[in-house]
Protein backbone atom coordinates (compact mmCIF):
# COMPACT_ATOMS: atom_id res chain seq x y z
CA UNK A 1 0.00 0.00 0.00
CA UNK A 2 1.33 3.49 -0.88
CA UNK A 3 1.04 6.34 1.57
CA UNK A 4 2.16 9.88 0.64
CA UNK A 5 2.36 12.97 2.75
CA UNK A 6 3.23 16.49 1.64
CA UNK A 7 5.70 18.29 3.91
CA UNK A 8 7.13 21.80 4.27
CA UNK A 9 8.87 23.28 1.21
CA UNK A 10 7.34 20.66 -1.10
CA UNK A 11 9.61 17.82 0.03
CA UNK A 12 8.29 14.27 -0.26
CA UNK A 13 9.93 11.54 1.80
CA UNK A 14 8.97 7.88 1.73
CA UNK A 15 10.24 5.70 4.59
CA UNK A 16 10.07 1.92 4.69
CA UNK A 17 9.52 0.22 8.02
CA UNK A 18 9.47 -3.37 6.76
CA UNK A 19 13.27 -3.48 7.07
CA UNK A 20 13.13 -3.20 10.87
CA UNK A 21 15.06 -6.17 12.30
CA UNK A 22 12.65 -6.24 15.24
CA UNK A 23 10.27 -7.81 12.66
CA UNK A 24 7.22 -5.73 13.54
CA UNK A 25 6.38 -2.08 14.18
CA UNK A 26 4.96 -3.19 17.53
CA UNK A 27 8.58 -3.84 18.51
CA UNK A 28 10.03 -0.50 17.38
CA UNK A 29 9.74 1.40 20.66
CA UNK A 30 7.26 3.98 21.92
CA UNK A 31 7.21 7.78 22.26
CA UNK A 32 5.47 9.94 24.88
CA UNK A 33 5.12 13.72 25.12
CA UNK A 34 6.55 15.31 28.27
CA UNK A 35 6.55 18.78 29.83
CA UNK A 36 8.24 21.19 27.38
CA UNK A 37 11.34 23.20 28.22
CA UNK A 38 10.73 26.68 29.72
CA UNK A 39 11.90 28.31 26.45
CA UNK A 40 12.68 27.20 22.90
CA UNK A 41 16.24 26.02 22.32
CA UNK A 42 18.47 24.45 19.68
CA UNK A 43 22.22 23.89 19.63
CA UNK A 44 22.04 23.51 23.44
CA UNK A 45 23.30 20.61 25.54
CA UNK A 46 21.77 18.25 28.12
CA UNK A 47 23.49 16.12 30.76
CA UNK A 48 22.33 13.88 33.62
CA UNK A 49 23.50 14.24 37.24
CA UNK A 50 21.78 12.19 39.97
CA UNK A 51 18.70 11.49 37.81
CA UNK A 52 18.14 15.16 36.87
CA UNK A 53 18.63 16.42 33.28
CA UNK A 54 20.38 19.80 33.02
CA UNK A 55 19.79 21.81 29.83
CA UNK A 56 22.49 24.45 29.19
CA UNK A 57 23.03 27.20 26.59
CA UNK A 58 21.93 27.10 22.94
CA UNK A 59 20.04 29.50 20.64
CA UNK A 60 16.44 30.65 21.18
CA UNK A 61 15.60 31.23 17.49
CA UNK A 62 17.19 31.96 14.12
CA UNK A 63 18.44 35.34 15.32
CA UNK A 64 21.87 35.34 17.01
CA UNK A 65 20.93 34.95 20.67
CA UNK A 66 22.93 32.87 23.15
CA UNK A 67 21.45 32.98 26.65
CA UNK A 68 23.52 31.13 29.25
CA UNK A 69 20.46 29.89 31.12
CA UNK A 70 20.46 26.52 32.94
CA UNK A 71 17.18 24.60 33.30
CA UNK A 72 16.76 21.40 35.33
CA UNK A 73 14.24 18.68 34.43
CA UNK A 74 13.07 15.98 36.86
CA UNK A 75 11.66 13.00 34.89
CA UNK A 76 10.10 11.58 38.06
CA UNK A 77 7.79 14.60 38.44
CA UNK A 78 7.86 15.81 34.81
CA UNK A 79 8.72 19.34 36.01
CA UNK A 80 11.29 22.03 35.14
CA UNK A 81 13.25 24.43 37.36
CA UNK A 82 15.30 27.38 36.09
CA UNK A 83 18.57 27.72 37.99
CA UNK A 84 19.93 31.06 39.23
CA UNK A 85 23.48 30.72 37.92
CA UNK A 86 24.20 31.59 34.26
CA UNK A 87 26.95 30.09 32.12
CA UNK A 88 29.84 32.61 32.19
CA UNK A 89 30.39 32.31 28.42
CA UNK A 90 26.98 31.90 26.72
CA UNK A 91 27.24 29.84 23.53
CA UNK A 92 25.53 27.48 21.10
CA UNK A 93 26.24 24.47 18.87
CA UNK A 94 27.34 22.46 21.92
CA UNK A 95 24.90 19.55 21.64
CA UNK A 96 27.53 16.78 21.88
CA UNK A 97 30.30 18.91 23.39
CA UNK A 98 29.73 18.26 27.09
CA UNK A 99 30.34 15.42 29.53
CA UNK A 100 30.06 14.65 33.24
CA UNK A 101 32.91 13.67 35.59
CA UNK A 102 32.22 13.15 39.31
CA UNK A 103 28.93 15.07 39.15
CA UNK A 104 30.48 18.11 37.36
CA UNK A 105 29.31 19.09 33.84
CA UNK A 106 32.13 20.26 31.54
CA UNK A 107 31.20 22.48 28.55
CA UNK A 108 33.93 22.47 25.87
CA UNK A 109 34.26 24.90 22.92
CA UNK A 110 31.21 26.17 21.02
CA UNK A 111 30.14 29.29 19.12
CA UNK A 112 28.79 32.73 20.09
CA UNK A 113 29.69 34.82 17.07
CA UNK A 114 33.22 33.44 17.21
CA UNK A 115 34.61 29.93 17.54
CA UNK A 116 35.64 29.17 21.14
CA UNK A 117 38.21 27.10 23.00
CA UNK A 118 36.65 28.00 26.35
CA UNK A 119 36.14 25.27 28.98
CA UNK A 120 33.75 25.90 31.86
CA UNK A 121 32.50 23.54 34.57
CA UNK A 122 29.05 23.57 36.21
CA UNK A 123 28.40 22.07 39.65
CA UNK A 124 24.65 21.30 39.97
CA UNK A 125 24.98 20.68 43.71
CA UNK A 126 26.03 24.29 44.35
CA UNK A 127 24.63 25.91 41.16
CA UNK A 128 28.04 27.45 40.46
CA UNK A 129 30.44 27.75 37.49
CA UNK A 130 34.24 27.67 37.29
CA UNK A 131 36.64 28.34 34.39
CA UNK A 132 39.15 25.66 33.39
CA UNK A 133 42.23 25.52 31.15
CA UNK A 134 41.25 26.33 27.56
CA UNK A 135 41.19 23.63 24.89
CA UNK A 136 44.34 23.86 22.69
CA UNK A 137 42.30 23.96 19.45
CA UNK A 138 39.31 26.31 19.27
CA UNK A 139 36.32 24.64 17.59
CA UNK A 140 32.57 24.02 17.62
CA UNK A 141 30.34 21.17 16.35
CA UNK A 142 32.82 18.74 17.94
CA UNK A 143 31.91 15.87 20.28
CA UNK A 144 33.14 15.05 23.80
CA UNK A 145 33.00 11.71 25.64
CA UNK A 146 34.46 10.47 28.94
CA UNK A 147 36.43 7.27 29.60
CA UNK A 148 37.99 6.65 33.02
CA UNK A 149 37.55 10.27 34.07
CA UNK A 150 39.26 11.74 30.97
CA UNK A 151 37.34 13.90 28.44
CA UNK A 152 38.14 13.26 24.76
CA UNK A 153 37.30 16.21 22.44
CA UNK A 154 37.05 15.02 18.83
CA UNK A 155 36.73 16.73 15.44
CA UNK A 156 34.69 19.90 14.89
CA UNK A 157 35.07 23.14 12.93
CA UNK A 158 38.07 25.40 13.59
CA UNK A 159 38.26 29.24 13.23
CA UNK A 160 39.01 28.87 9.49
CA UNK A 161 35.60 27.16 9.11
CA UNK A 162 37.37 23.91 8.27
CA UNK A 163 36.42 20.50 9.64
CA UNK A 164 39.30 18.95 11.59
CA UNK A 165 40.30 15.46 12.74
CA UNK A 166 41.88 16.74 15.96
CA UNK A 167 41.59 14.67 19.17
CA UNK A 168 42.59 16.30 22.46
CA UNK A 169 42.20 14.84 25.96
CA UNK A 170 41.42 16.79 29.14
CA UNK A 171 42.14 15.54 32.66
CA UNK A 172 39.90 17.36 35.19
CA UNK A 173 42.06 16.13 38.07
CA UNK A 174 45.09 18.07 36.80
CA UNK A 175 43.28 20.65 34.61
CA UNK A 176 45.60 19.78 31.70
CA UNK A 177 45.25 18.88 28.01
CA UNK A 178 47.17 16.39 25.84
CA UNK A 179 47.09 15.56 22.11
CA UNK A 180 45.95 12.13 20.90
CA UNK A 181 45.87 10.25 17.59
CA UNK A 182 43.59 12.17 15.17
CA UNK A 183 40.39 10.75 13.69
CA UNK A 184 40.69 8.77 10.42
CA UNK A 185 39.12 11.76 8.57
CA UNK A 186 38.06 15.33 9.43
CA UNK A 187 34.45 15.50 10.61
CA UNK A 188 31.99 17.73 12.45
CA UNK A 189 28.40 17.75 13.73
CA UNK A 190 28.58 14.08 14.74
CA UNK A 191 28.13 12.48 18.16
CA UNK A 192 30.36 10.16 20.18
CA UNK A 193 29.14 7.48 22.59
CA UNK A 194 30.95 5.14 24.99
CA UNK A 195 30.29 1.39 25.20
CA UNK A 196 32.60 -0.84 27.27
CA UNK A 197 35.40 1.73 27.32
CA UNK A 198 35.44 2.31 23.54
CA UNK A 199 34.33 5.62 21.99
CA UNK A 200 32.14 5.24 18.88
CA UNK A 201 31.70 8.04 16.31
CA UNK A 202 28.34 8.00 14.48
CA UNK A 203 27.13 10.42 11.80
CA UNK A 204 29.05 13.45 10.51
CA UNK A 205 28.87 16.51 8.28
CA UNK A 206 31.10 18.00 5.57
CA UNK A 207 31.67 14.70 3.80
CA UNK A 208 28.32 12.97 4.32
CA UNK A 209 30.26 10.50 6.49
CA UNK A 210 28.11 7.66 7.79
CA UNK A 211 30.90 5.25 8.77
CA UNK A 212 31.22 4.13 12.36
CA UNK A 213 34.68 4.83 13.77
CA UNK A 214 35.84 3.23 17.04
CA UNK A 215 38.53 4.77 19.27
CA UNK A 216 40.36 2.85 22.01
CA UNK A 217 41.71 5.36 24.58
CA UNK A 218 44.01 2.74 26.13
CA UNK A 219 45.94 2.05 22.92
CA UNK A 220 45.18 5.49 21.37
CA UNK A 221 44.13 3.78 18.12
CA UNK A 222 41.21 3.96 15.67
CA UNK A 223 39.26 1.21 13.89
CA UNK A 224 36.73 1.69 11.08
CA UNK A 225 33.74 -0.62 11.52
CA UNK A 226 32.16 -2.38 8.54
CA UNK A 227 28.63 -1.12 9.19
CA UNK A 228 27.48 2.38 8.19
CA UNK A 229 24.57 4.42 9.52
CA UNK A 230 21.54 3.48 7.33
CA UNK A 231 20.64 7.16 6.80
CA UNK A 232 23.59 9.51 7.26
CA UNK A 233 22.59 12.45 9.48
CA UNK A 234 24.29 15.28 11.34
CA UNK A 235 23.51 17.52 14.37
CA UNK A 236 21.45 14.85 16.13
CA UNK A 237 21.33 13.46 19.67
CA UNK A 238 22.92 10.17 20.73
CA UNK A 239 22.54 8.12 23.92
CA UNK A 240 23.39 4.62 25.15
CA UNK A 241 20.90 2.17 26.72
CA UNK A 242 22.03 -1.36 27.61
CA UNK A 243 25.09 -1.14 25.35
CA UNK A 244 23.08 0.05 22.30
CA UNK A 245 23.73 3.51 20.77
CA UNK A 246 20.57 5.38 19.78
CA UNK A 247 21.02 8.19 17.19
CA UNK A 248 17.90 10.37 17.36
CA UNK A 249 16.83 13.13 14.94
CA UNK A 250 19.26 15.24 12.89
CA UNK A 251 19.24 16.23 9.23
CA UNK A 252 20.62 14.85 5.99
CA UNK A 253 23.09 16.72 3.76
CA UNK A 254 20.17 17.96 1.63
CA UNK A 255 18.50 19.59 4.64
CA UNK A 256 15.77 16.97 5.09
CA UNK A 257 15.00 16.12 8.73
CA UNK A 258 13.65 12.55 8.65
CA UNK A 259 13.17 12.29 12.44
CA UNK A 260 14.71 8.83 12.50
CA UNK A 261 15.75 6.71 15.46
CA UNK A 262 18.70 4.57 14.35
CA UNK A 263 20.09 2.04 16.85
CA UNK A 264 23.64 0.69 16.58
CA UNK A 265 24.82 -2.47 18.34
CA UNK A 266 28.65 -2.40 18.62
CA UNK A 267 28.67 -6.09 19.58
CA UNK A 268 27.25 -7.18 16.22
CA UNK A 269 28.25 -4.07 14.21
CA UNK A 270 24.65 -3.74 12.99
CA UNK A 271 21.93 -1.08 12.80
CA UNK A 272 18.18 -1.15 13.49
CA UNK A 273 15.59 1.46 12.42
CA UNK A 274 13.04 2.14 15.17
CA UNK A 275 9.91 4.25 15.69
CA UNK A 276 10.47 7.81 14.36
CA UNK A 277 10.25 10.97 16.44
CA UNK A 278 6.79 12.53 16.64
CA UNK A 279 8.45 15.92 15.96
CA UNK A 280 11.28 15.62 13.37
CA UNK A 281 14.08 18.13 14.05
CA UNK A 282 17.82 18.66 14.17
CA UNK A 283 20.15 20.33 16.72
CA UNK A 284 18.15 18.44 19.38
CA UNK A 285 19.78 16.60 22.28
CA UNK A 286 19.13 13.31 24.05
CA UNK A 287 19.74 12.15 27.63
CA UNK A 288 18.89 8.89 29.43
CA UNK A 289 17.26 8.41 32.84
CA UNK A 290 16.17 4.90 33.93
CA UNK A 291 16.44 3.49 30.41
CA UNK A 292 14.21 6.18 28.84
CA UNK A 293 15.68 8.57 26.23
CA UNK A 294 14.52 12.21 26.45
CA UNK A 295 14.81 14.18 23.16
CA UNK A 296 14.76 17.90 23.93
CA UNK A 297 14.55 21.07 21.84
CA UNK A 298 15.82 21.38 18.28
CA UNK A 299 14.81 23.25 15.15
CA UNK A 300 13.24 22.80 11.72
CA UNK A 301 12.10 25.19 8.98
CA UNK A 302 9.31 26.53 11.18
CA UNK A 303 11.67 27.59 13.97
CA UNK A 304 13.07 26.41 17.32
CA UNK A 305 11.26 24.03 19.68
CA UNK A 306 10.75 23.65 23.42
CA UNK A 307 9.54 20.10 22.72
CA UNK A 308 10.41 17.30 25.16
CA UNK A 309 9.58 13.78 23.95
CA UNK A 310 10.48 10.51 25.70
CA UNK A 311 11.44 7.33 23.81
CA UNK A 312 11.28 3.91 25.44
CA UNK A 313 13.38 1.40 23.45
CA UNK A 314 11.61 -1.78 22.29
CA UNK A 315 11.81 -5.31 23.62
CA UNK A 316 12.98 -8.04 21.28
CA UNK A 317 15.73 -5.77 19.88
CA UNK A 318 19.43 -5.82 20.83
CA UNK A 319 20.02 -4.56 24.35
CA UNK A 320 16.38 -4.62 25.39
CA UNK A 321 15.11 -6.45 28.46
CA UNK A 322 11.58 -7.82 28.70
CA UNK A 323 9.48 -7.73 31.88
CA UNK A 324 10.65 -10.19 34.52
CA UNK A 325 8.45 -13.21 35.20
CA UNK A 326 7.33 -14.08 38.76
CA UNK A 327 10.01 -15.61 40.97
CA UNK A 328 10.00 -19.40 41.22
CA UNK A 329 9.08 -21.01 44.58
CA UNK A 330 11.97 -21.53 46.97
CA UNK A 331 13.04 -25.18 47.21
CA UNK A 332 12.43 -27.01 50.55
CA UNK A 333 15.34 -27.01 52.99
CA UNK A 334 17.04 -30.41 53.27
CA UNK A 335 16.69 -32.32 56.61
CA UNK A 336 19.55 -31.91 59.10
CA UNK A 337 21.76 -35.02 59.32
CA UNK A 338 21.67 -37.07 62.61
CA UNK A 339 24.38 -36.32 65.18
CA UNK A 340 27.11 -39.01 65.26
CA UNK A 341 27.30 -41.28 68.39
CA UNK A 342 29.91 -40.41 71.05
CA UNK A 343 32.90 -42.77 70.86
CA UNK A 344 33.36 -45.36 73.73
CA UNK A 345 35.76 -44.44 76.56
CA UNK A 346 39.14 -46.20 76.48
CA UNK A 347 40.05 -48.76 79.31
CA UNK A 348 41.70 -47.44 82.48
CA UNK A 349 45.41 -48.17 82.81
CA UNK A 350 46.55 -50.82 85.37
CA UNK A 351 47.79 -49.65 88.78
CA UNK A 352 51.57 -49.67 89.05
CA UNK A 353 53.32 -52.32 91.23
CA UNK A 354 54.43 -51.33 94.70
CA UNK A 355 58.05 -50.28 94.63
CA UNK A 356 60.76 -51.98 96.58
CA UNK A 357 61.74 -50.66 99.98
CA UNK A 358 58.53 -48.99 100.40
CA UNK A 359 58.74 -46.81 97.16
CA UNK A 360 55.43 -45.80 95.74
CA UNK A 361 54.64 -47.51 92.47
CA UNK A 362 54.42 -45.43 89.30
CA UNK A 363 51.00 -44.18 88.33
CA UNK A 364 49.54 -46.14 85.46
CA UNK A 365 49.23 -44.35 82.08
CA UNK A 366 45.87 -42.81 81.27
CA UNK A 367 43.93 -44.85 78.73
CA UNK A 368 43.72 -43.37 75.21
CA UNK A 369 40.51 -41.44 74.42
CA UNK A 370 38.10 -43.26 72.16
CA UNK A 371 37.76 -41.96 68.55
CA UNK A 372 35.02 -39.42 67.95
CA UNK A 373 32.04 -40.93 66.20
CA UNK A 374 31.65 -40.03 62.47
CA UNK A 375 29.42 -37.00 61.72
CA UNK A 376 26.11 -37.96 60.21
CA UNK A 377 25.73 -37.18 56.47
CA UNK A 378 24.12 -33.85 55.66
CA UNK A 379 20.62 -34.19 54.30
CA UNK A 380 20.27 -33.54 50.55
CA UNK A 381 19.34 -29.95 49.60
CA UNK A 382 15.81 -29.60 48.35
CA UNK A 383 15.45 -29.05 44.60
CA UNK A 384 15.37 -25.42 43.52
CA UNK A 385 11.89 -24.30 42.54
CA UNK A 386 11.34 -23.84 38.83
CA UNK A 387 11.74 -20.25 37.57
CA UNK A 388 8.44 -18.68 36.83
CA UNK A 389 7.51 -18.15 33.24
CA UNK A 390 8.47 -14.78 31.82
CA UNK A 391 5.61 -12.34 32.02
CA UNK A 392 3.95 -11.54 28.77
CA UNK A 393 4.99 -8.26 27.17
CA UNK A 394 2.28 -5.70 27.60
CA UNK A 395 0.40 -4.51 24.56
CA UNK A 396 2.03 -1.70 22.63
CA UNK A 397 0.17 1.56 22.75
CA UNK A 398 -1.15 3.04 19.54
CA UNK A 399 1.51 4.44 17.26
CA UNK A 400 1.80 8.20 17.49
CA UNK A 401 1.18 10.34 14.46
CA UNK A 402 3.86 10.26 11.82
CA UNK A 403 5.87 13.45 11.93
CA UNK A 404 6.21 15.73 8.93
CA UNK A 405 8.59 14.40 6.37
CA UNK A 406 8.12 10.74 7.29
CA UNK A 407 5.47 8.28 6.02
CA UNK A 408 5.14 4.52 5.72
CA UNK A 409 5.00 2.45 2.58
CA UNK A 410 7.06 0.45 0.13
CA UNK A 411 9.06 3.22 -1.59
CA UNK A 412 12.22 5.03 -0.56
CA UNK A 413 13.63 8.33 -1.93
CA UNK A 414 17.37 8.87 -1.61
CA UNK A 415 19.76 11.62 -2.83
CA UNK A 416 20.93 10.93 -6.37
CA UNK A 417 23.89 8.57 -6.45
CA UNK A 418 23.22 7.10 -3.01
CA UNK A 419 23.35 3.30 -2.84
CA UNK A 420 20.01 1.94 -1.71
CA UNK A 421 19.63 -0.47 1.23
CA UNK A 422 19.36 -4.23 0.89
CA UNK A 423 15.93 -5.40 -0.16
CA UNK A 424 15.18 -2.46 -2.47
CA UNK A 425 15.49 -2.00 -6.23
CA UNK A 426 16.01 1.30 -7.99
CA UNK A 427 13.05 2.00 -10.32
CA UNK A 428 13.86 5.48 -11.56
CA UNK A 429 14.53 9.09 -10.64
CA UNK A 430 12.42 12.08 -9.70
CA UNK A 431 12.87 15.78 -9.04
CA UNK A 432 11.70 17.56 -5.89
CA UNK A 433 11.57 21.26 -5.14
CA UNK A 434 12.03 23.02 -1.81
CA UNK A 435 13.44 26.14 -0.18
CA UNK A 436 16.52 25.86 2.02
CA UNK A 437 17.09 27.80 5.27
CA UNK A 438 18.34 30.84 3.25
CA UNK A 439 15.12 30.92 1.23
CA UNK A 440 16.75 29.73 -1.98
CA UNK A 441 14.82 27.34 -4.19
CA UNK A 442 16.50 23.94 -4.66
CA UNK A 443 15.44 21.23 -7.18
CA UNK A 444 17.61 18.13 -6.66
CA UNK A 445 17.20 14.87 -8.55
CA UNK A 446 16.52 11.92 -6.25
CA UNK A 447 16.62 8.17 -6.85
CA UNK A 448 13.43 6.15 -6.26
CA UNK A 449 13.71 2.64 -4.77
CA UNK A 450 10.96 0.03 -4.44
CA UNK A 451 10.85 -2.71 -1.83
CA UNK A 452 11.53 -6.13 -3.40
Amino acid sequence: MKCWQRITNAFFILAVFSSIPCLALAQSGTWAEKAPMPTTRYGHTTNVVNGIIYRIGGDIDFNPNWPGQVDAYDPATDTWTTKASLMPTPRSYIGCETSVVNGIIYVVGGYNGGILNTVEAYNPATDTWSTKTSMPTARYALSVSVVNGILYAMGGVDPSSTAVATVEAYDPATDTWSTKTPMPAPAASFCTSVVNGTIYVTGAAFAGVANVEAYDPVSDTWTTRSSSMPTGVQVFGASVVNGIIYAVGGDQSNGVRPGLVQAYDPGTDSWTILAPMPTPRNWNTTSVVNGVIYAMGGVNDSGAFATNEAFTPPCGCPGCVGPQGPAGATGATGATGATGAIGAQGPQGATGATGATGATGATGATGAQGATGATGATGATGATGAIGATGAVGPIGPQGPIGPGLVTGAYLYLPSGTVGPTGFTKIGTSQVTYKDLKGKTQSPIVDVYQKN
